[in-house]
Formats: structure tokens, sequence, C-alpha cells
């Protein structure tokens, strides 16, 4: 016989010893089943029922209290022992430095693992925001190089001081949030449809990488960038960004960088627009007066600086082709000088321009328009608040020349193959620019006025 078969006078005596033992003791099990079993089934049952109570609440705005918030207030918390936590109506101000917050989050949601809080670790899996508003005001006077952080890495240890766990974060997401940042009154950034999603790290350092999305970004209270993405890490402060892309009137702009918060540092940034249509952009920039076609591509530079205006150092091109412009308020101010009415329609097959950033402007050396009937050099500089000053030289086209009244044609200087041009300084706005024609210019116009009414009159 094999050792491994059951003999066969065995077959079915297990099973009967087993129903036998149950039939004498069925009792025993039932009382057993009911005195465990529904408290039991009681407690796993309470654990998918919300709780809330101002203990809890009061509790939620005194640790949000510890990072230094100036008010703090909050509708309802509410803890289910099995799924998470939630915060429904938190609003909280704070002012550090020169930056004035405002937070209104209608949810902030928590799930988390059960079993390291045996030992007194908080493992949240998830760190859900719910269509949060953040509100950032800035001072209108200029910032010291080492401002404070909005929300520092001292402002998150203060508020895990006061959990009594270790904590561990997985996972964030926001979710529909909106952001505004003013300065003077005036927007500098809005964006709305904002979406996070980042994973948290913990090796050698706090490391958060993901992905950030906005439905609509706008930049200097008239700039849109739609469909908005980009790749996010995060580690110590410094902040990465990659593959940013979006929609820009018609075309797309992208861009790459590193900044270094603690440090208020810039590493490295970069920018691009490609086939940006200038008829959506200028309407964009709301002058309200003339038309502006074409296209634009653009590149920009810049190296390790300061993490201001007045410090980024840069270079880049810009680059437009095929561009037409019809009564523009800088055409109309040099029609007032220059009393040439075709100036009123130009058309350039291009425009091209190096940019060099420094000393808080962006500096044009060398722009310059091939059009009819005006071709353009120009070279002067751009702030970042839209002030600009360019020293320009105008040309006119030749077979244009010869239709000039002679008061016209004697104030203009002379080119090459009998071509007019002059000289003037621009400045101000697109929408409000002055213009300081040549003194020359406007002597000789003098002269030839003066000459023409001494010919009328036989002198």
């Amino acid at each position: 016989m094999d050792i491994f078969t059951r003999p066969r006078h065995l077959e079915g005596f297990y099973r009967r010893a087993v129903v036998s033992w149950y039939s004498r003791h069925i009792r025993l099990v039932r009382n057993l089943l009911l005195w465990l079993g529904i408290p039991l089934g009681l407690i796993i049952a309470a654990g998918f029922i919300p709780f809330s109570f101002d203990g809890l609440k009061h509790g939620a705005e005194r640790l949000v209290q510890k990072t230094g918030a100036a008010s703090c207030s909050i509708e309802k918390v509410s803890f289910t022992p099995w799924l998470g936590l939630s915060i429904d109506g938190l609003e909280l101000t704070k002012k550090d430095g020169p930056v004035q917050i405002g937070v209104k989050i209608p949810r902030v949601r928590l799930s988390y693992r059960i079993i390291p809080l045996l030992f007194r670790c908080a493992v949240i899996k998830d760190f859900a925001v719910d269509e949060p508003q953040v509100g950032l005001v800035l001072a209108s006077t200029a910032a010291p190089r080492r401002r404070a952080m909005p929300f520092s890495a001292e402002d998150a240890r203060k508020l895990l001081a006061g959990i009594p766990f270790a904590v561990i974060v997985q996972n964030i997401s926001v979710r529909s949030g909106a952001l505004a940042v003013q300065q003077r009154g005036e927007s500098l950034v809005a964006g709305k449809g904002i979406d996070v999603r980042m994973s948290v790290g913990y090796k050698q350092r706090l490391t958060l990488a993901g992905k950030v999305s906005a439905d609509r970004l706008t930049v200097g209270g008239m700039w849109d960038v739609d469909d908005f993405r980009a790749a996010v890490r995060i580690s110590d402060l410094t902040v990465t960004l990659e593959r940013c892309k979006g929609d820009f009137y018609g075309g797309t702009v992208s861009a790459s960088g590193e900044a270094d918060l603690g440090e208020h540092t810039l590493e490295r940034f970069k920018a691009g627009l490609s086939h940006v249509n200038l008829t959506n952009l200028y309407e964009a920039c709301r002058i309200r007066q003339g038309r502006c076609e074409g296209r634009l591509d653009a590149d920009i530079s810049l190296v390790q600086s300061d993490l201001s205006p007045d410090s980024m150092k840069g270079t880049g091109n810009i680059k437009l082709a095929d561009v037409s412009v019809h009564e523009l308020p800088l055409q109309s101010g040099l029609l007032v000088f220059v009393a040439v009415p075709q100036i009123k329609n130009i058309t350039f097959s291009r425009i091209t321009a190096d940019l060099n950033v420094g000393s808080g402007k962006v500096f044009t050396p060398n722009i310059r328009g091939d059009g009819y009937p005006l071709e353009v050099r120009s070279e002067g500089w751009v702030g970042f608040d839209g002030y600009f000053s360019e020293k320009m030289n105008g040309i006119f086209a030749r077979d244009l020349v010869k239709d000039f009244h002679p008061v016209i044609a004697n104030s203009l200087d002379d080119e090459a193959d009998g071509k007019k041009s002059f000289k003037c300084t621009v400045h101000g706005t697109l929408g409000n620019p002055h213009i300081d024609i040549d003194r020359k210019i406007q002597e000789r116009a003098v002269n030839s006025v003066i000459d023409q009414v001494r010919k009328f009159f036989g002198k």
C-alpha cells in the first residue's frame, strides 16, 4: 500500500468527525458568533460613518494658524475612520513680507492607510484639494532680495509639529483651482481650471514630481494662454518646469526653466513663441485703433540671476513675417510730422530683431523691417511694464519720393538710389506713443516753408 494513499476504512471519517463535533457544540458556536460577530460588524460599519464635532474643527483651525496665518475659519470637519478626513469651507489669510495671501477652499480630502496608524505613522495616500481659490497681492514697493516665501518649509514643520504622528504624504492633487496675482490693483497673473497631480518621494530629500495643467492662464491682464500643461519637479524649494506648452493666439508658447525659491535665484529659463497670429495678439492688447496682421516667432533664453526683473539677463530674437499694419497709433503720430498719407498702410515682408535682457529691460540693438512704402531701422529698449524707447530711422521707397511735395522732400534726408529718410525717437506705449522728430528735419522743414512763401510773394 502506498503510504500517501488514505486507507479506505478512513474515508469520510474526518468529515463525520467535524459534523459530529459541530452537532454537539452548535449552541456554543452560535453564541460565539453572536458575542463576537455582532460587535465586530458594528465596529466595521461604524468605520464608514462620518463623524463631525466642534473639537475637530477647532483643532484644525489651530493647526493652520500655527503656520502664521492671520486668520482661519472652517465650516466643518468630518472624520470617517476607514476612509479619511474632509475639511469643508476652509478660508485663511496670511501676510508674509511683501505678499498678502487669501485662500478659499470648498473641500480638502485626506485618505490614509489604517495599519501604519498603529505604529504612530500617518501615511496619507491622497491629499486632494477641490476648487481652491488663491489670491496673492504683492506690495507696490520693491521687495528685498531675500524676501519671505508665502508658504515656506518652516511653515510645514510648524504644521507637522502639532500632529502626534510621523506624517508621510504619497500623492497631492488640486482640481479646478483658480489663481490671481495682483500688484498696484493690476492683474499680473490669473489662472482658472488649474489641475495638479503630484507624487511625493522621500529618497535622500523630499521631492514632488508630477504634472500641472490649466484651462487658461492670463498674463499681464491681457495675454491668454489656453490649454497650458507642464511637467513639474520640486526638491528642497527648487522648482523645475519642463515641457511647458500652451495655445497662444493661433500659435503655441513653450518654456522650460528652474528656480531656487529658497535662495530666490533663477537658475535657467527658455521660452519660445511659434506661428502666433498678430491680428489676434494685437486685439488682445486692447489698443482699439488700427489693425495689424502677420505671423510672429520668438525665442528667449535667460541665464542664472536673482529672481527679480531688474536682475535677469539673457538673449533672444524675434521674427515677424507677412506683416501688414494699418493706421496704428504710431503711424498716425508719424503722419503729423511727415505728411505722407501712404504711411497709413505699410506692409513688411519681414521684421527681425535681436534681444538682450538686462537692467530690467529688453534691449533691441538692431530692429530691421523690410517693407513698402517704408523701411525701418531702429535700436532702443522695451521695459517689462510695456513702456519703450526706440531711435528710429524710416526710409521711403524711391518711387514714392517723386510724388512728395517740395516742402516734404527738402526736409527729409537723402539716401542712396534716390530714397528719402527721416530720424525720430519714439517712446511711450503702443497705445499712446510719443514721437520726437530729429531737429535737423524740423529746421529744414521750417526753412523750406519760408522759401516757398518767399517764392509765392516773388521775393
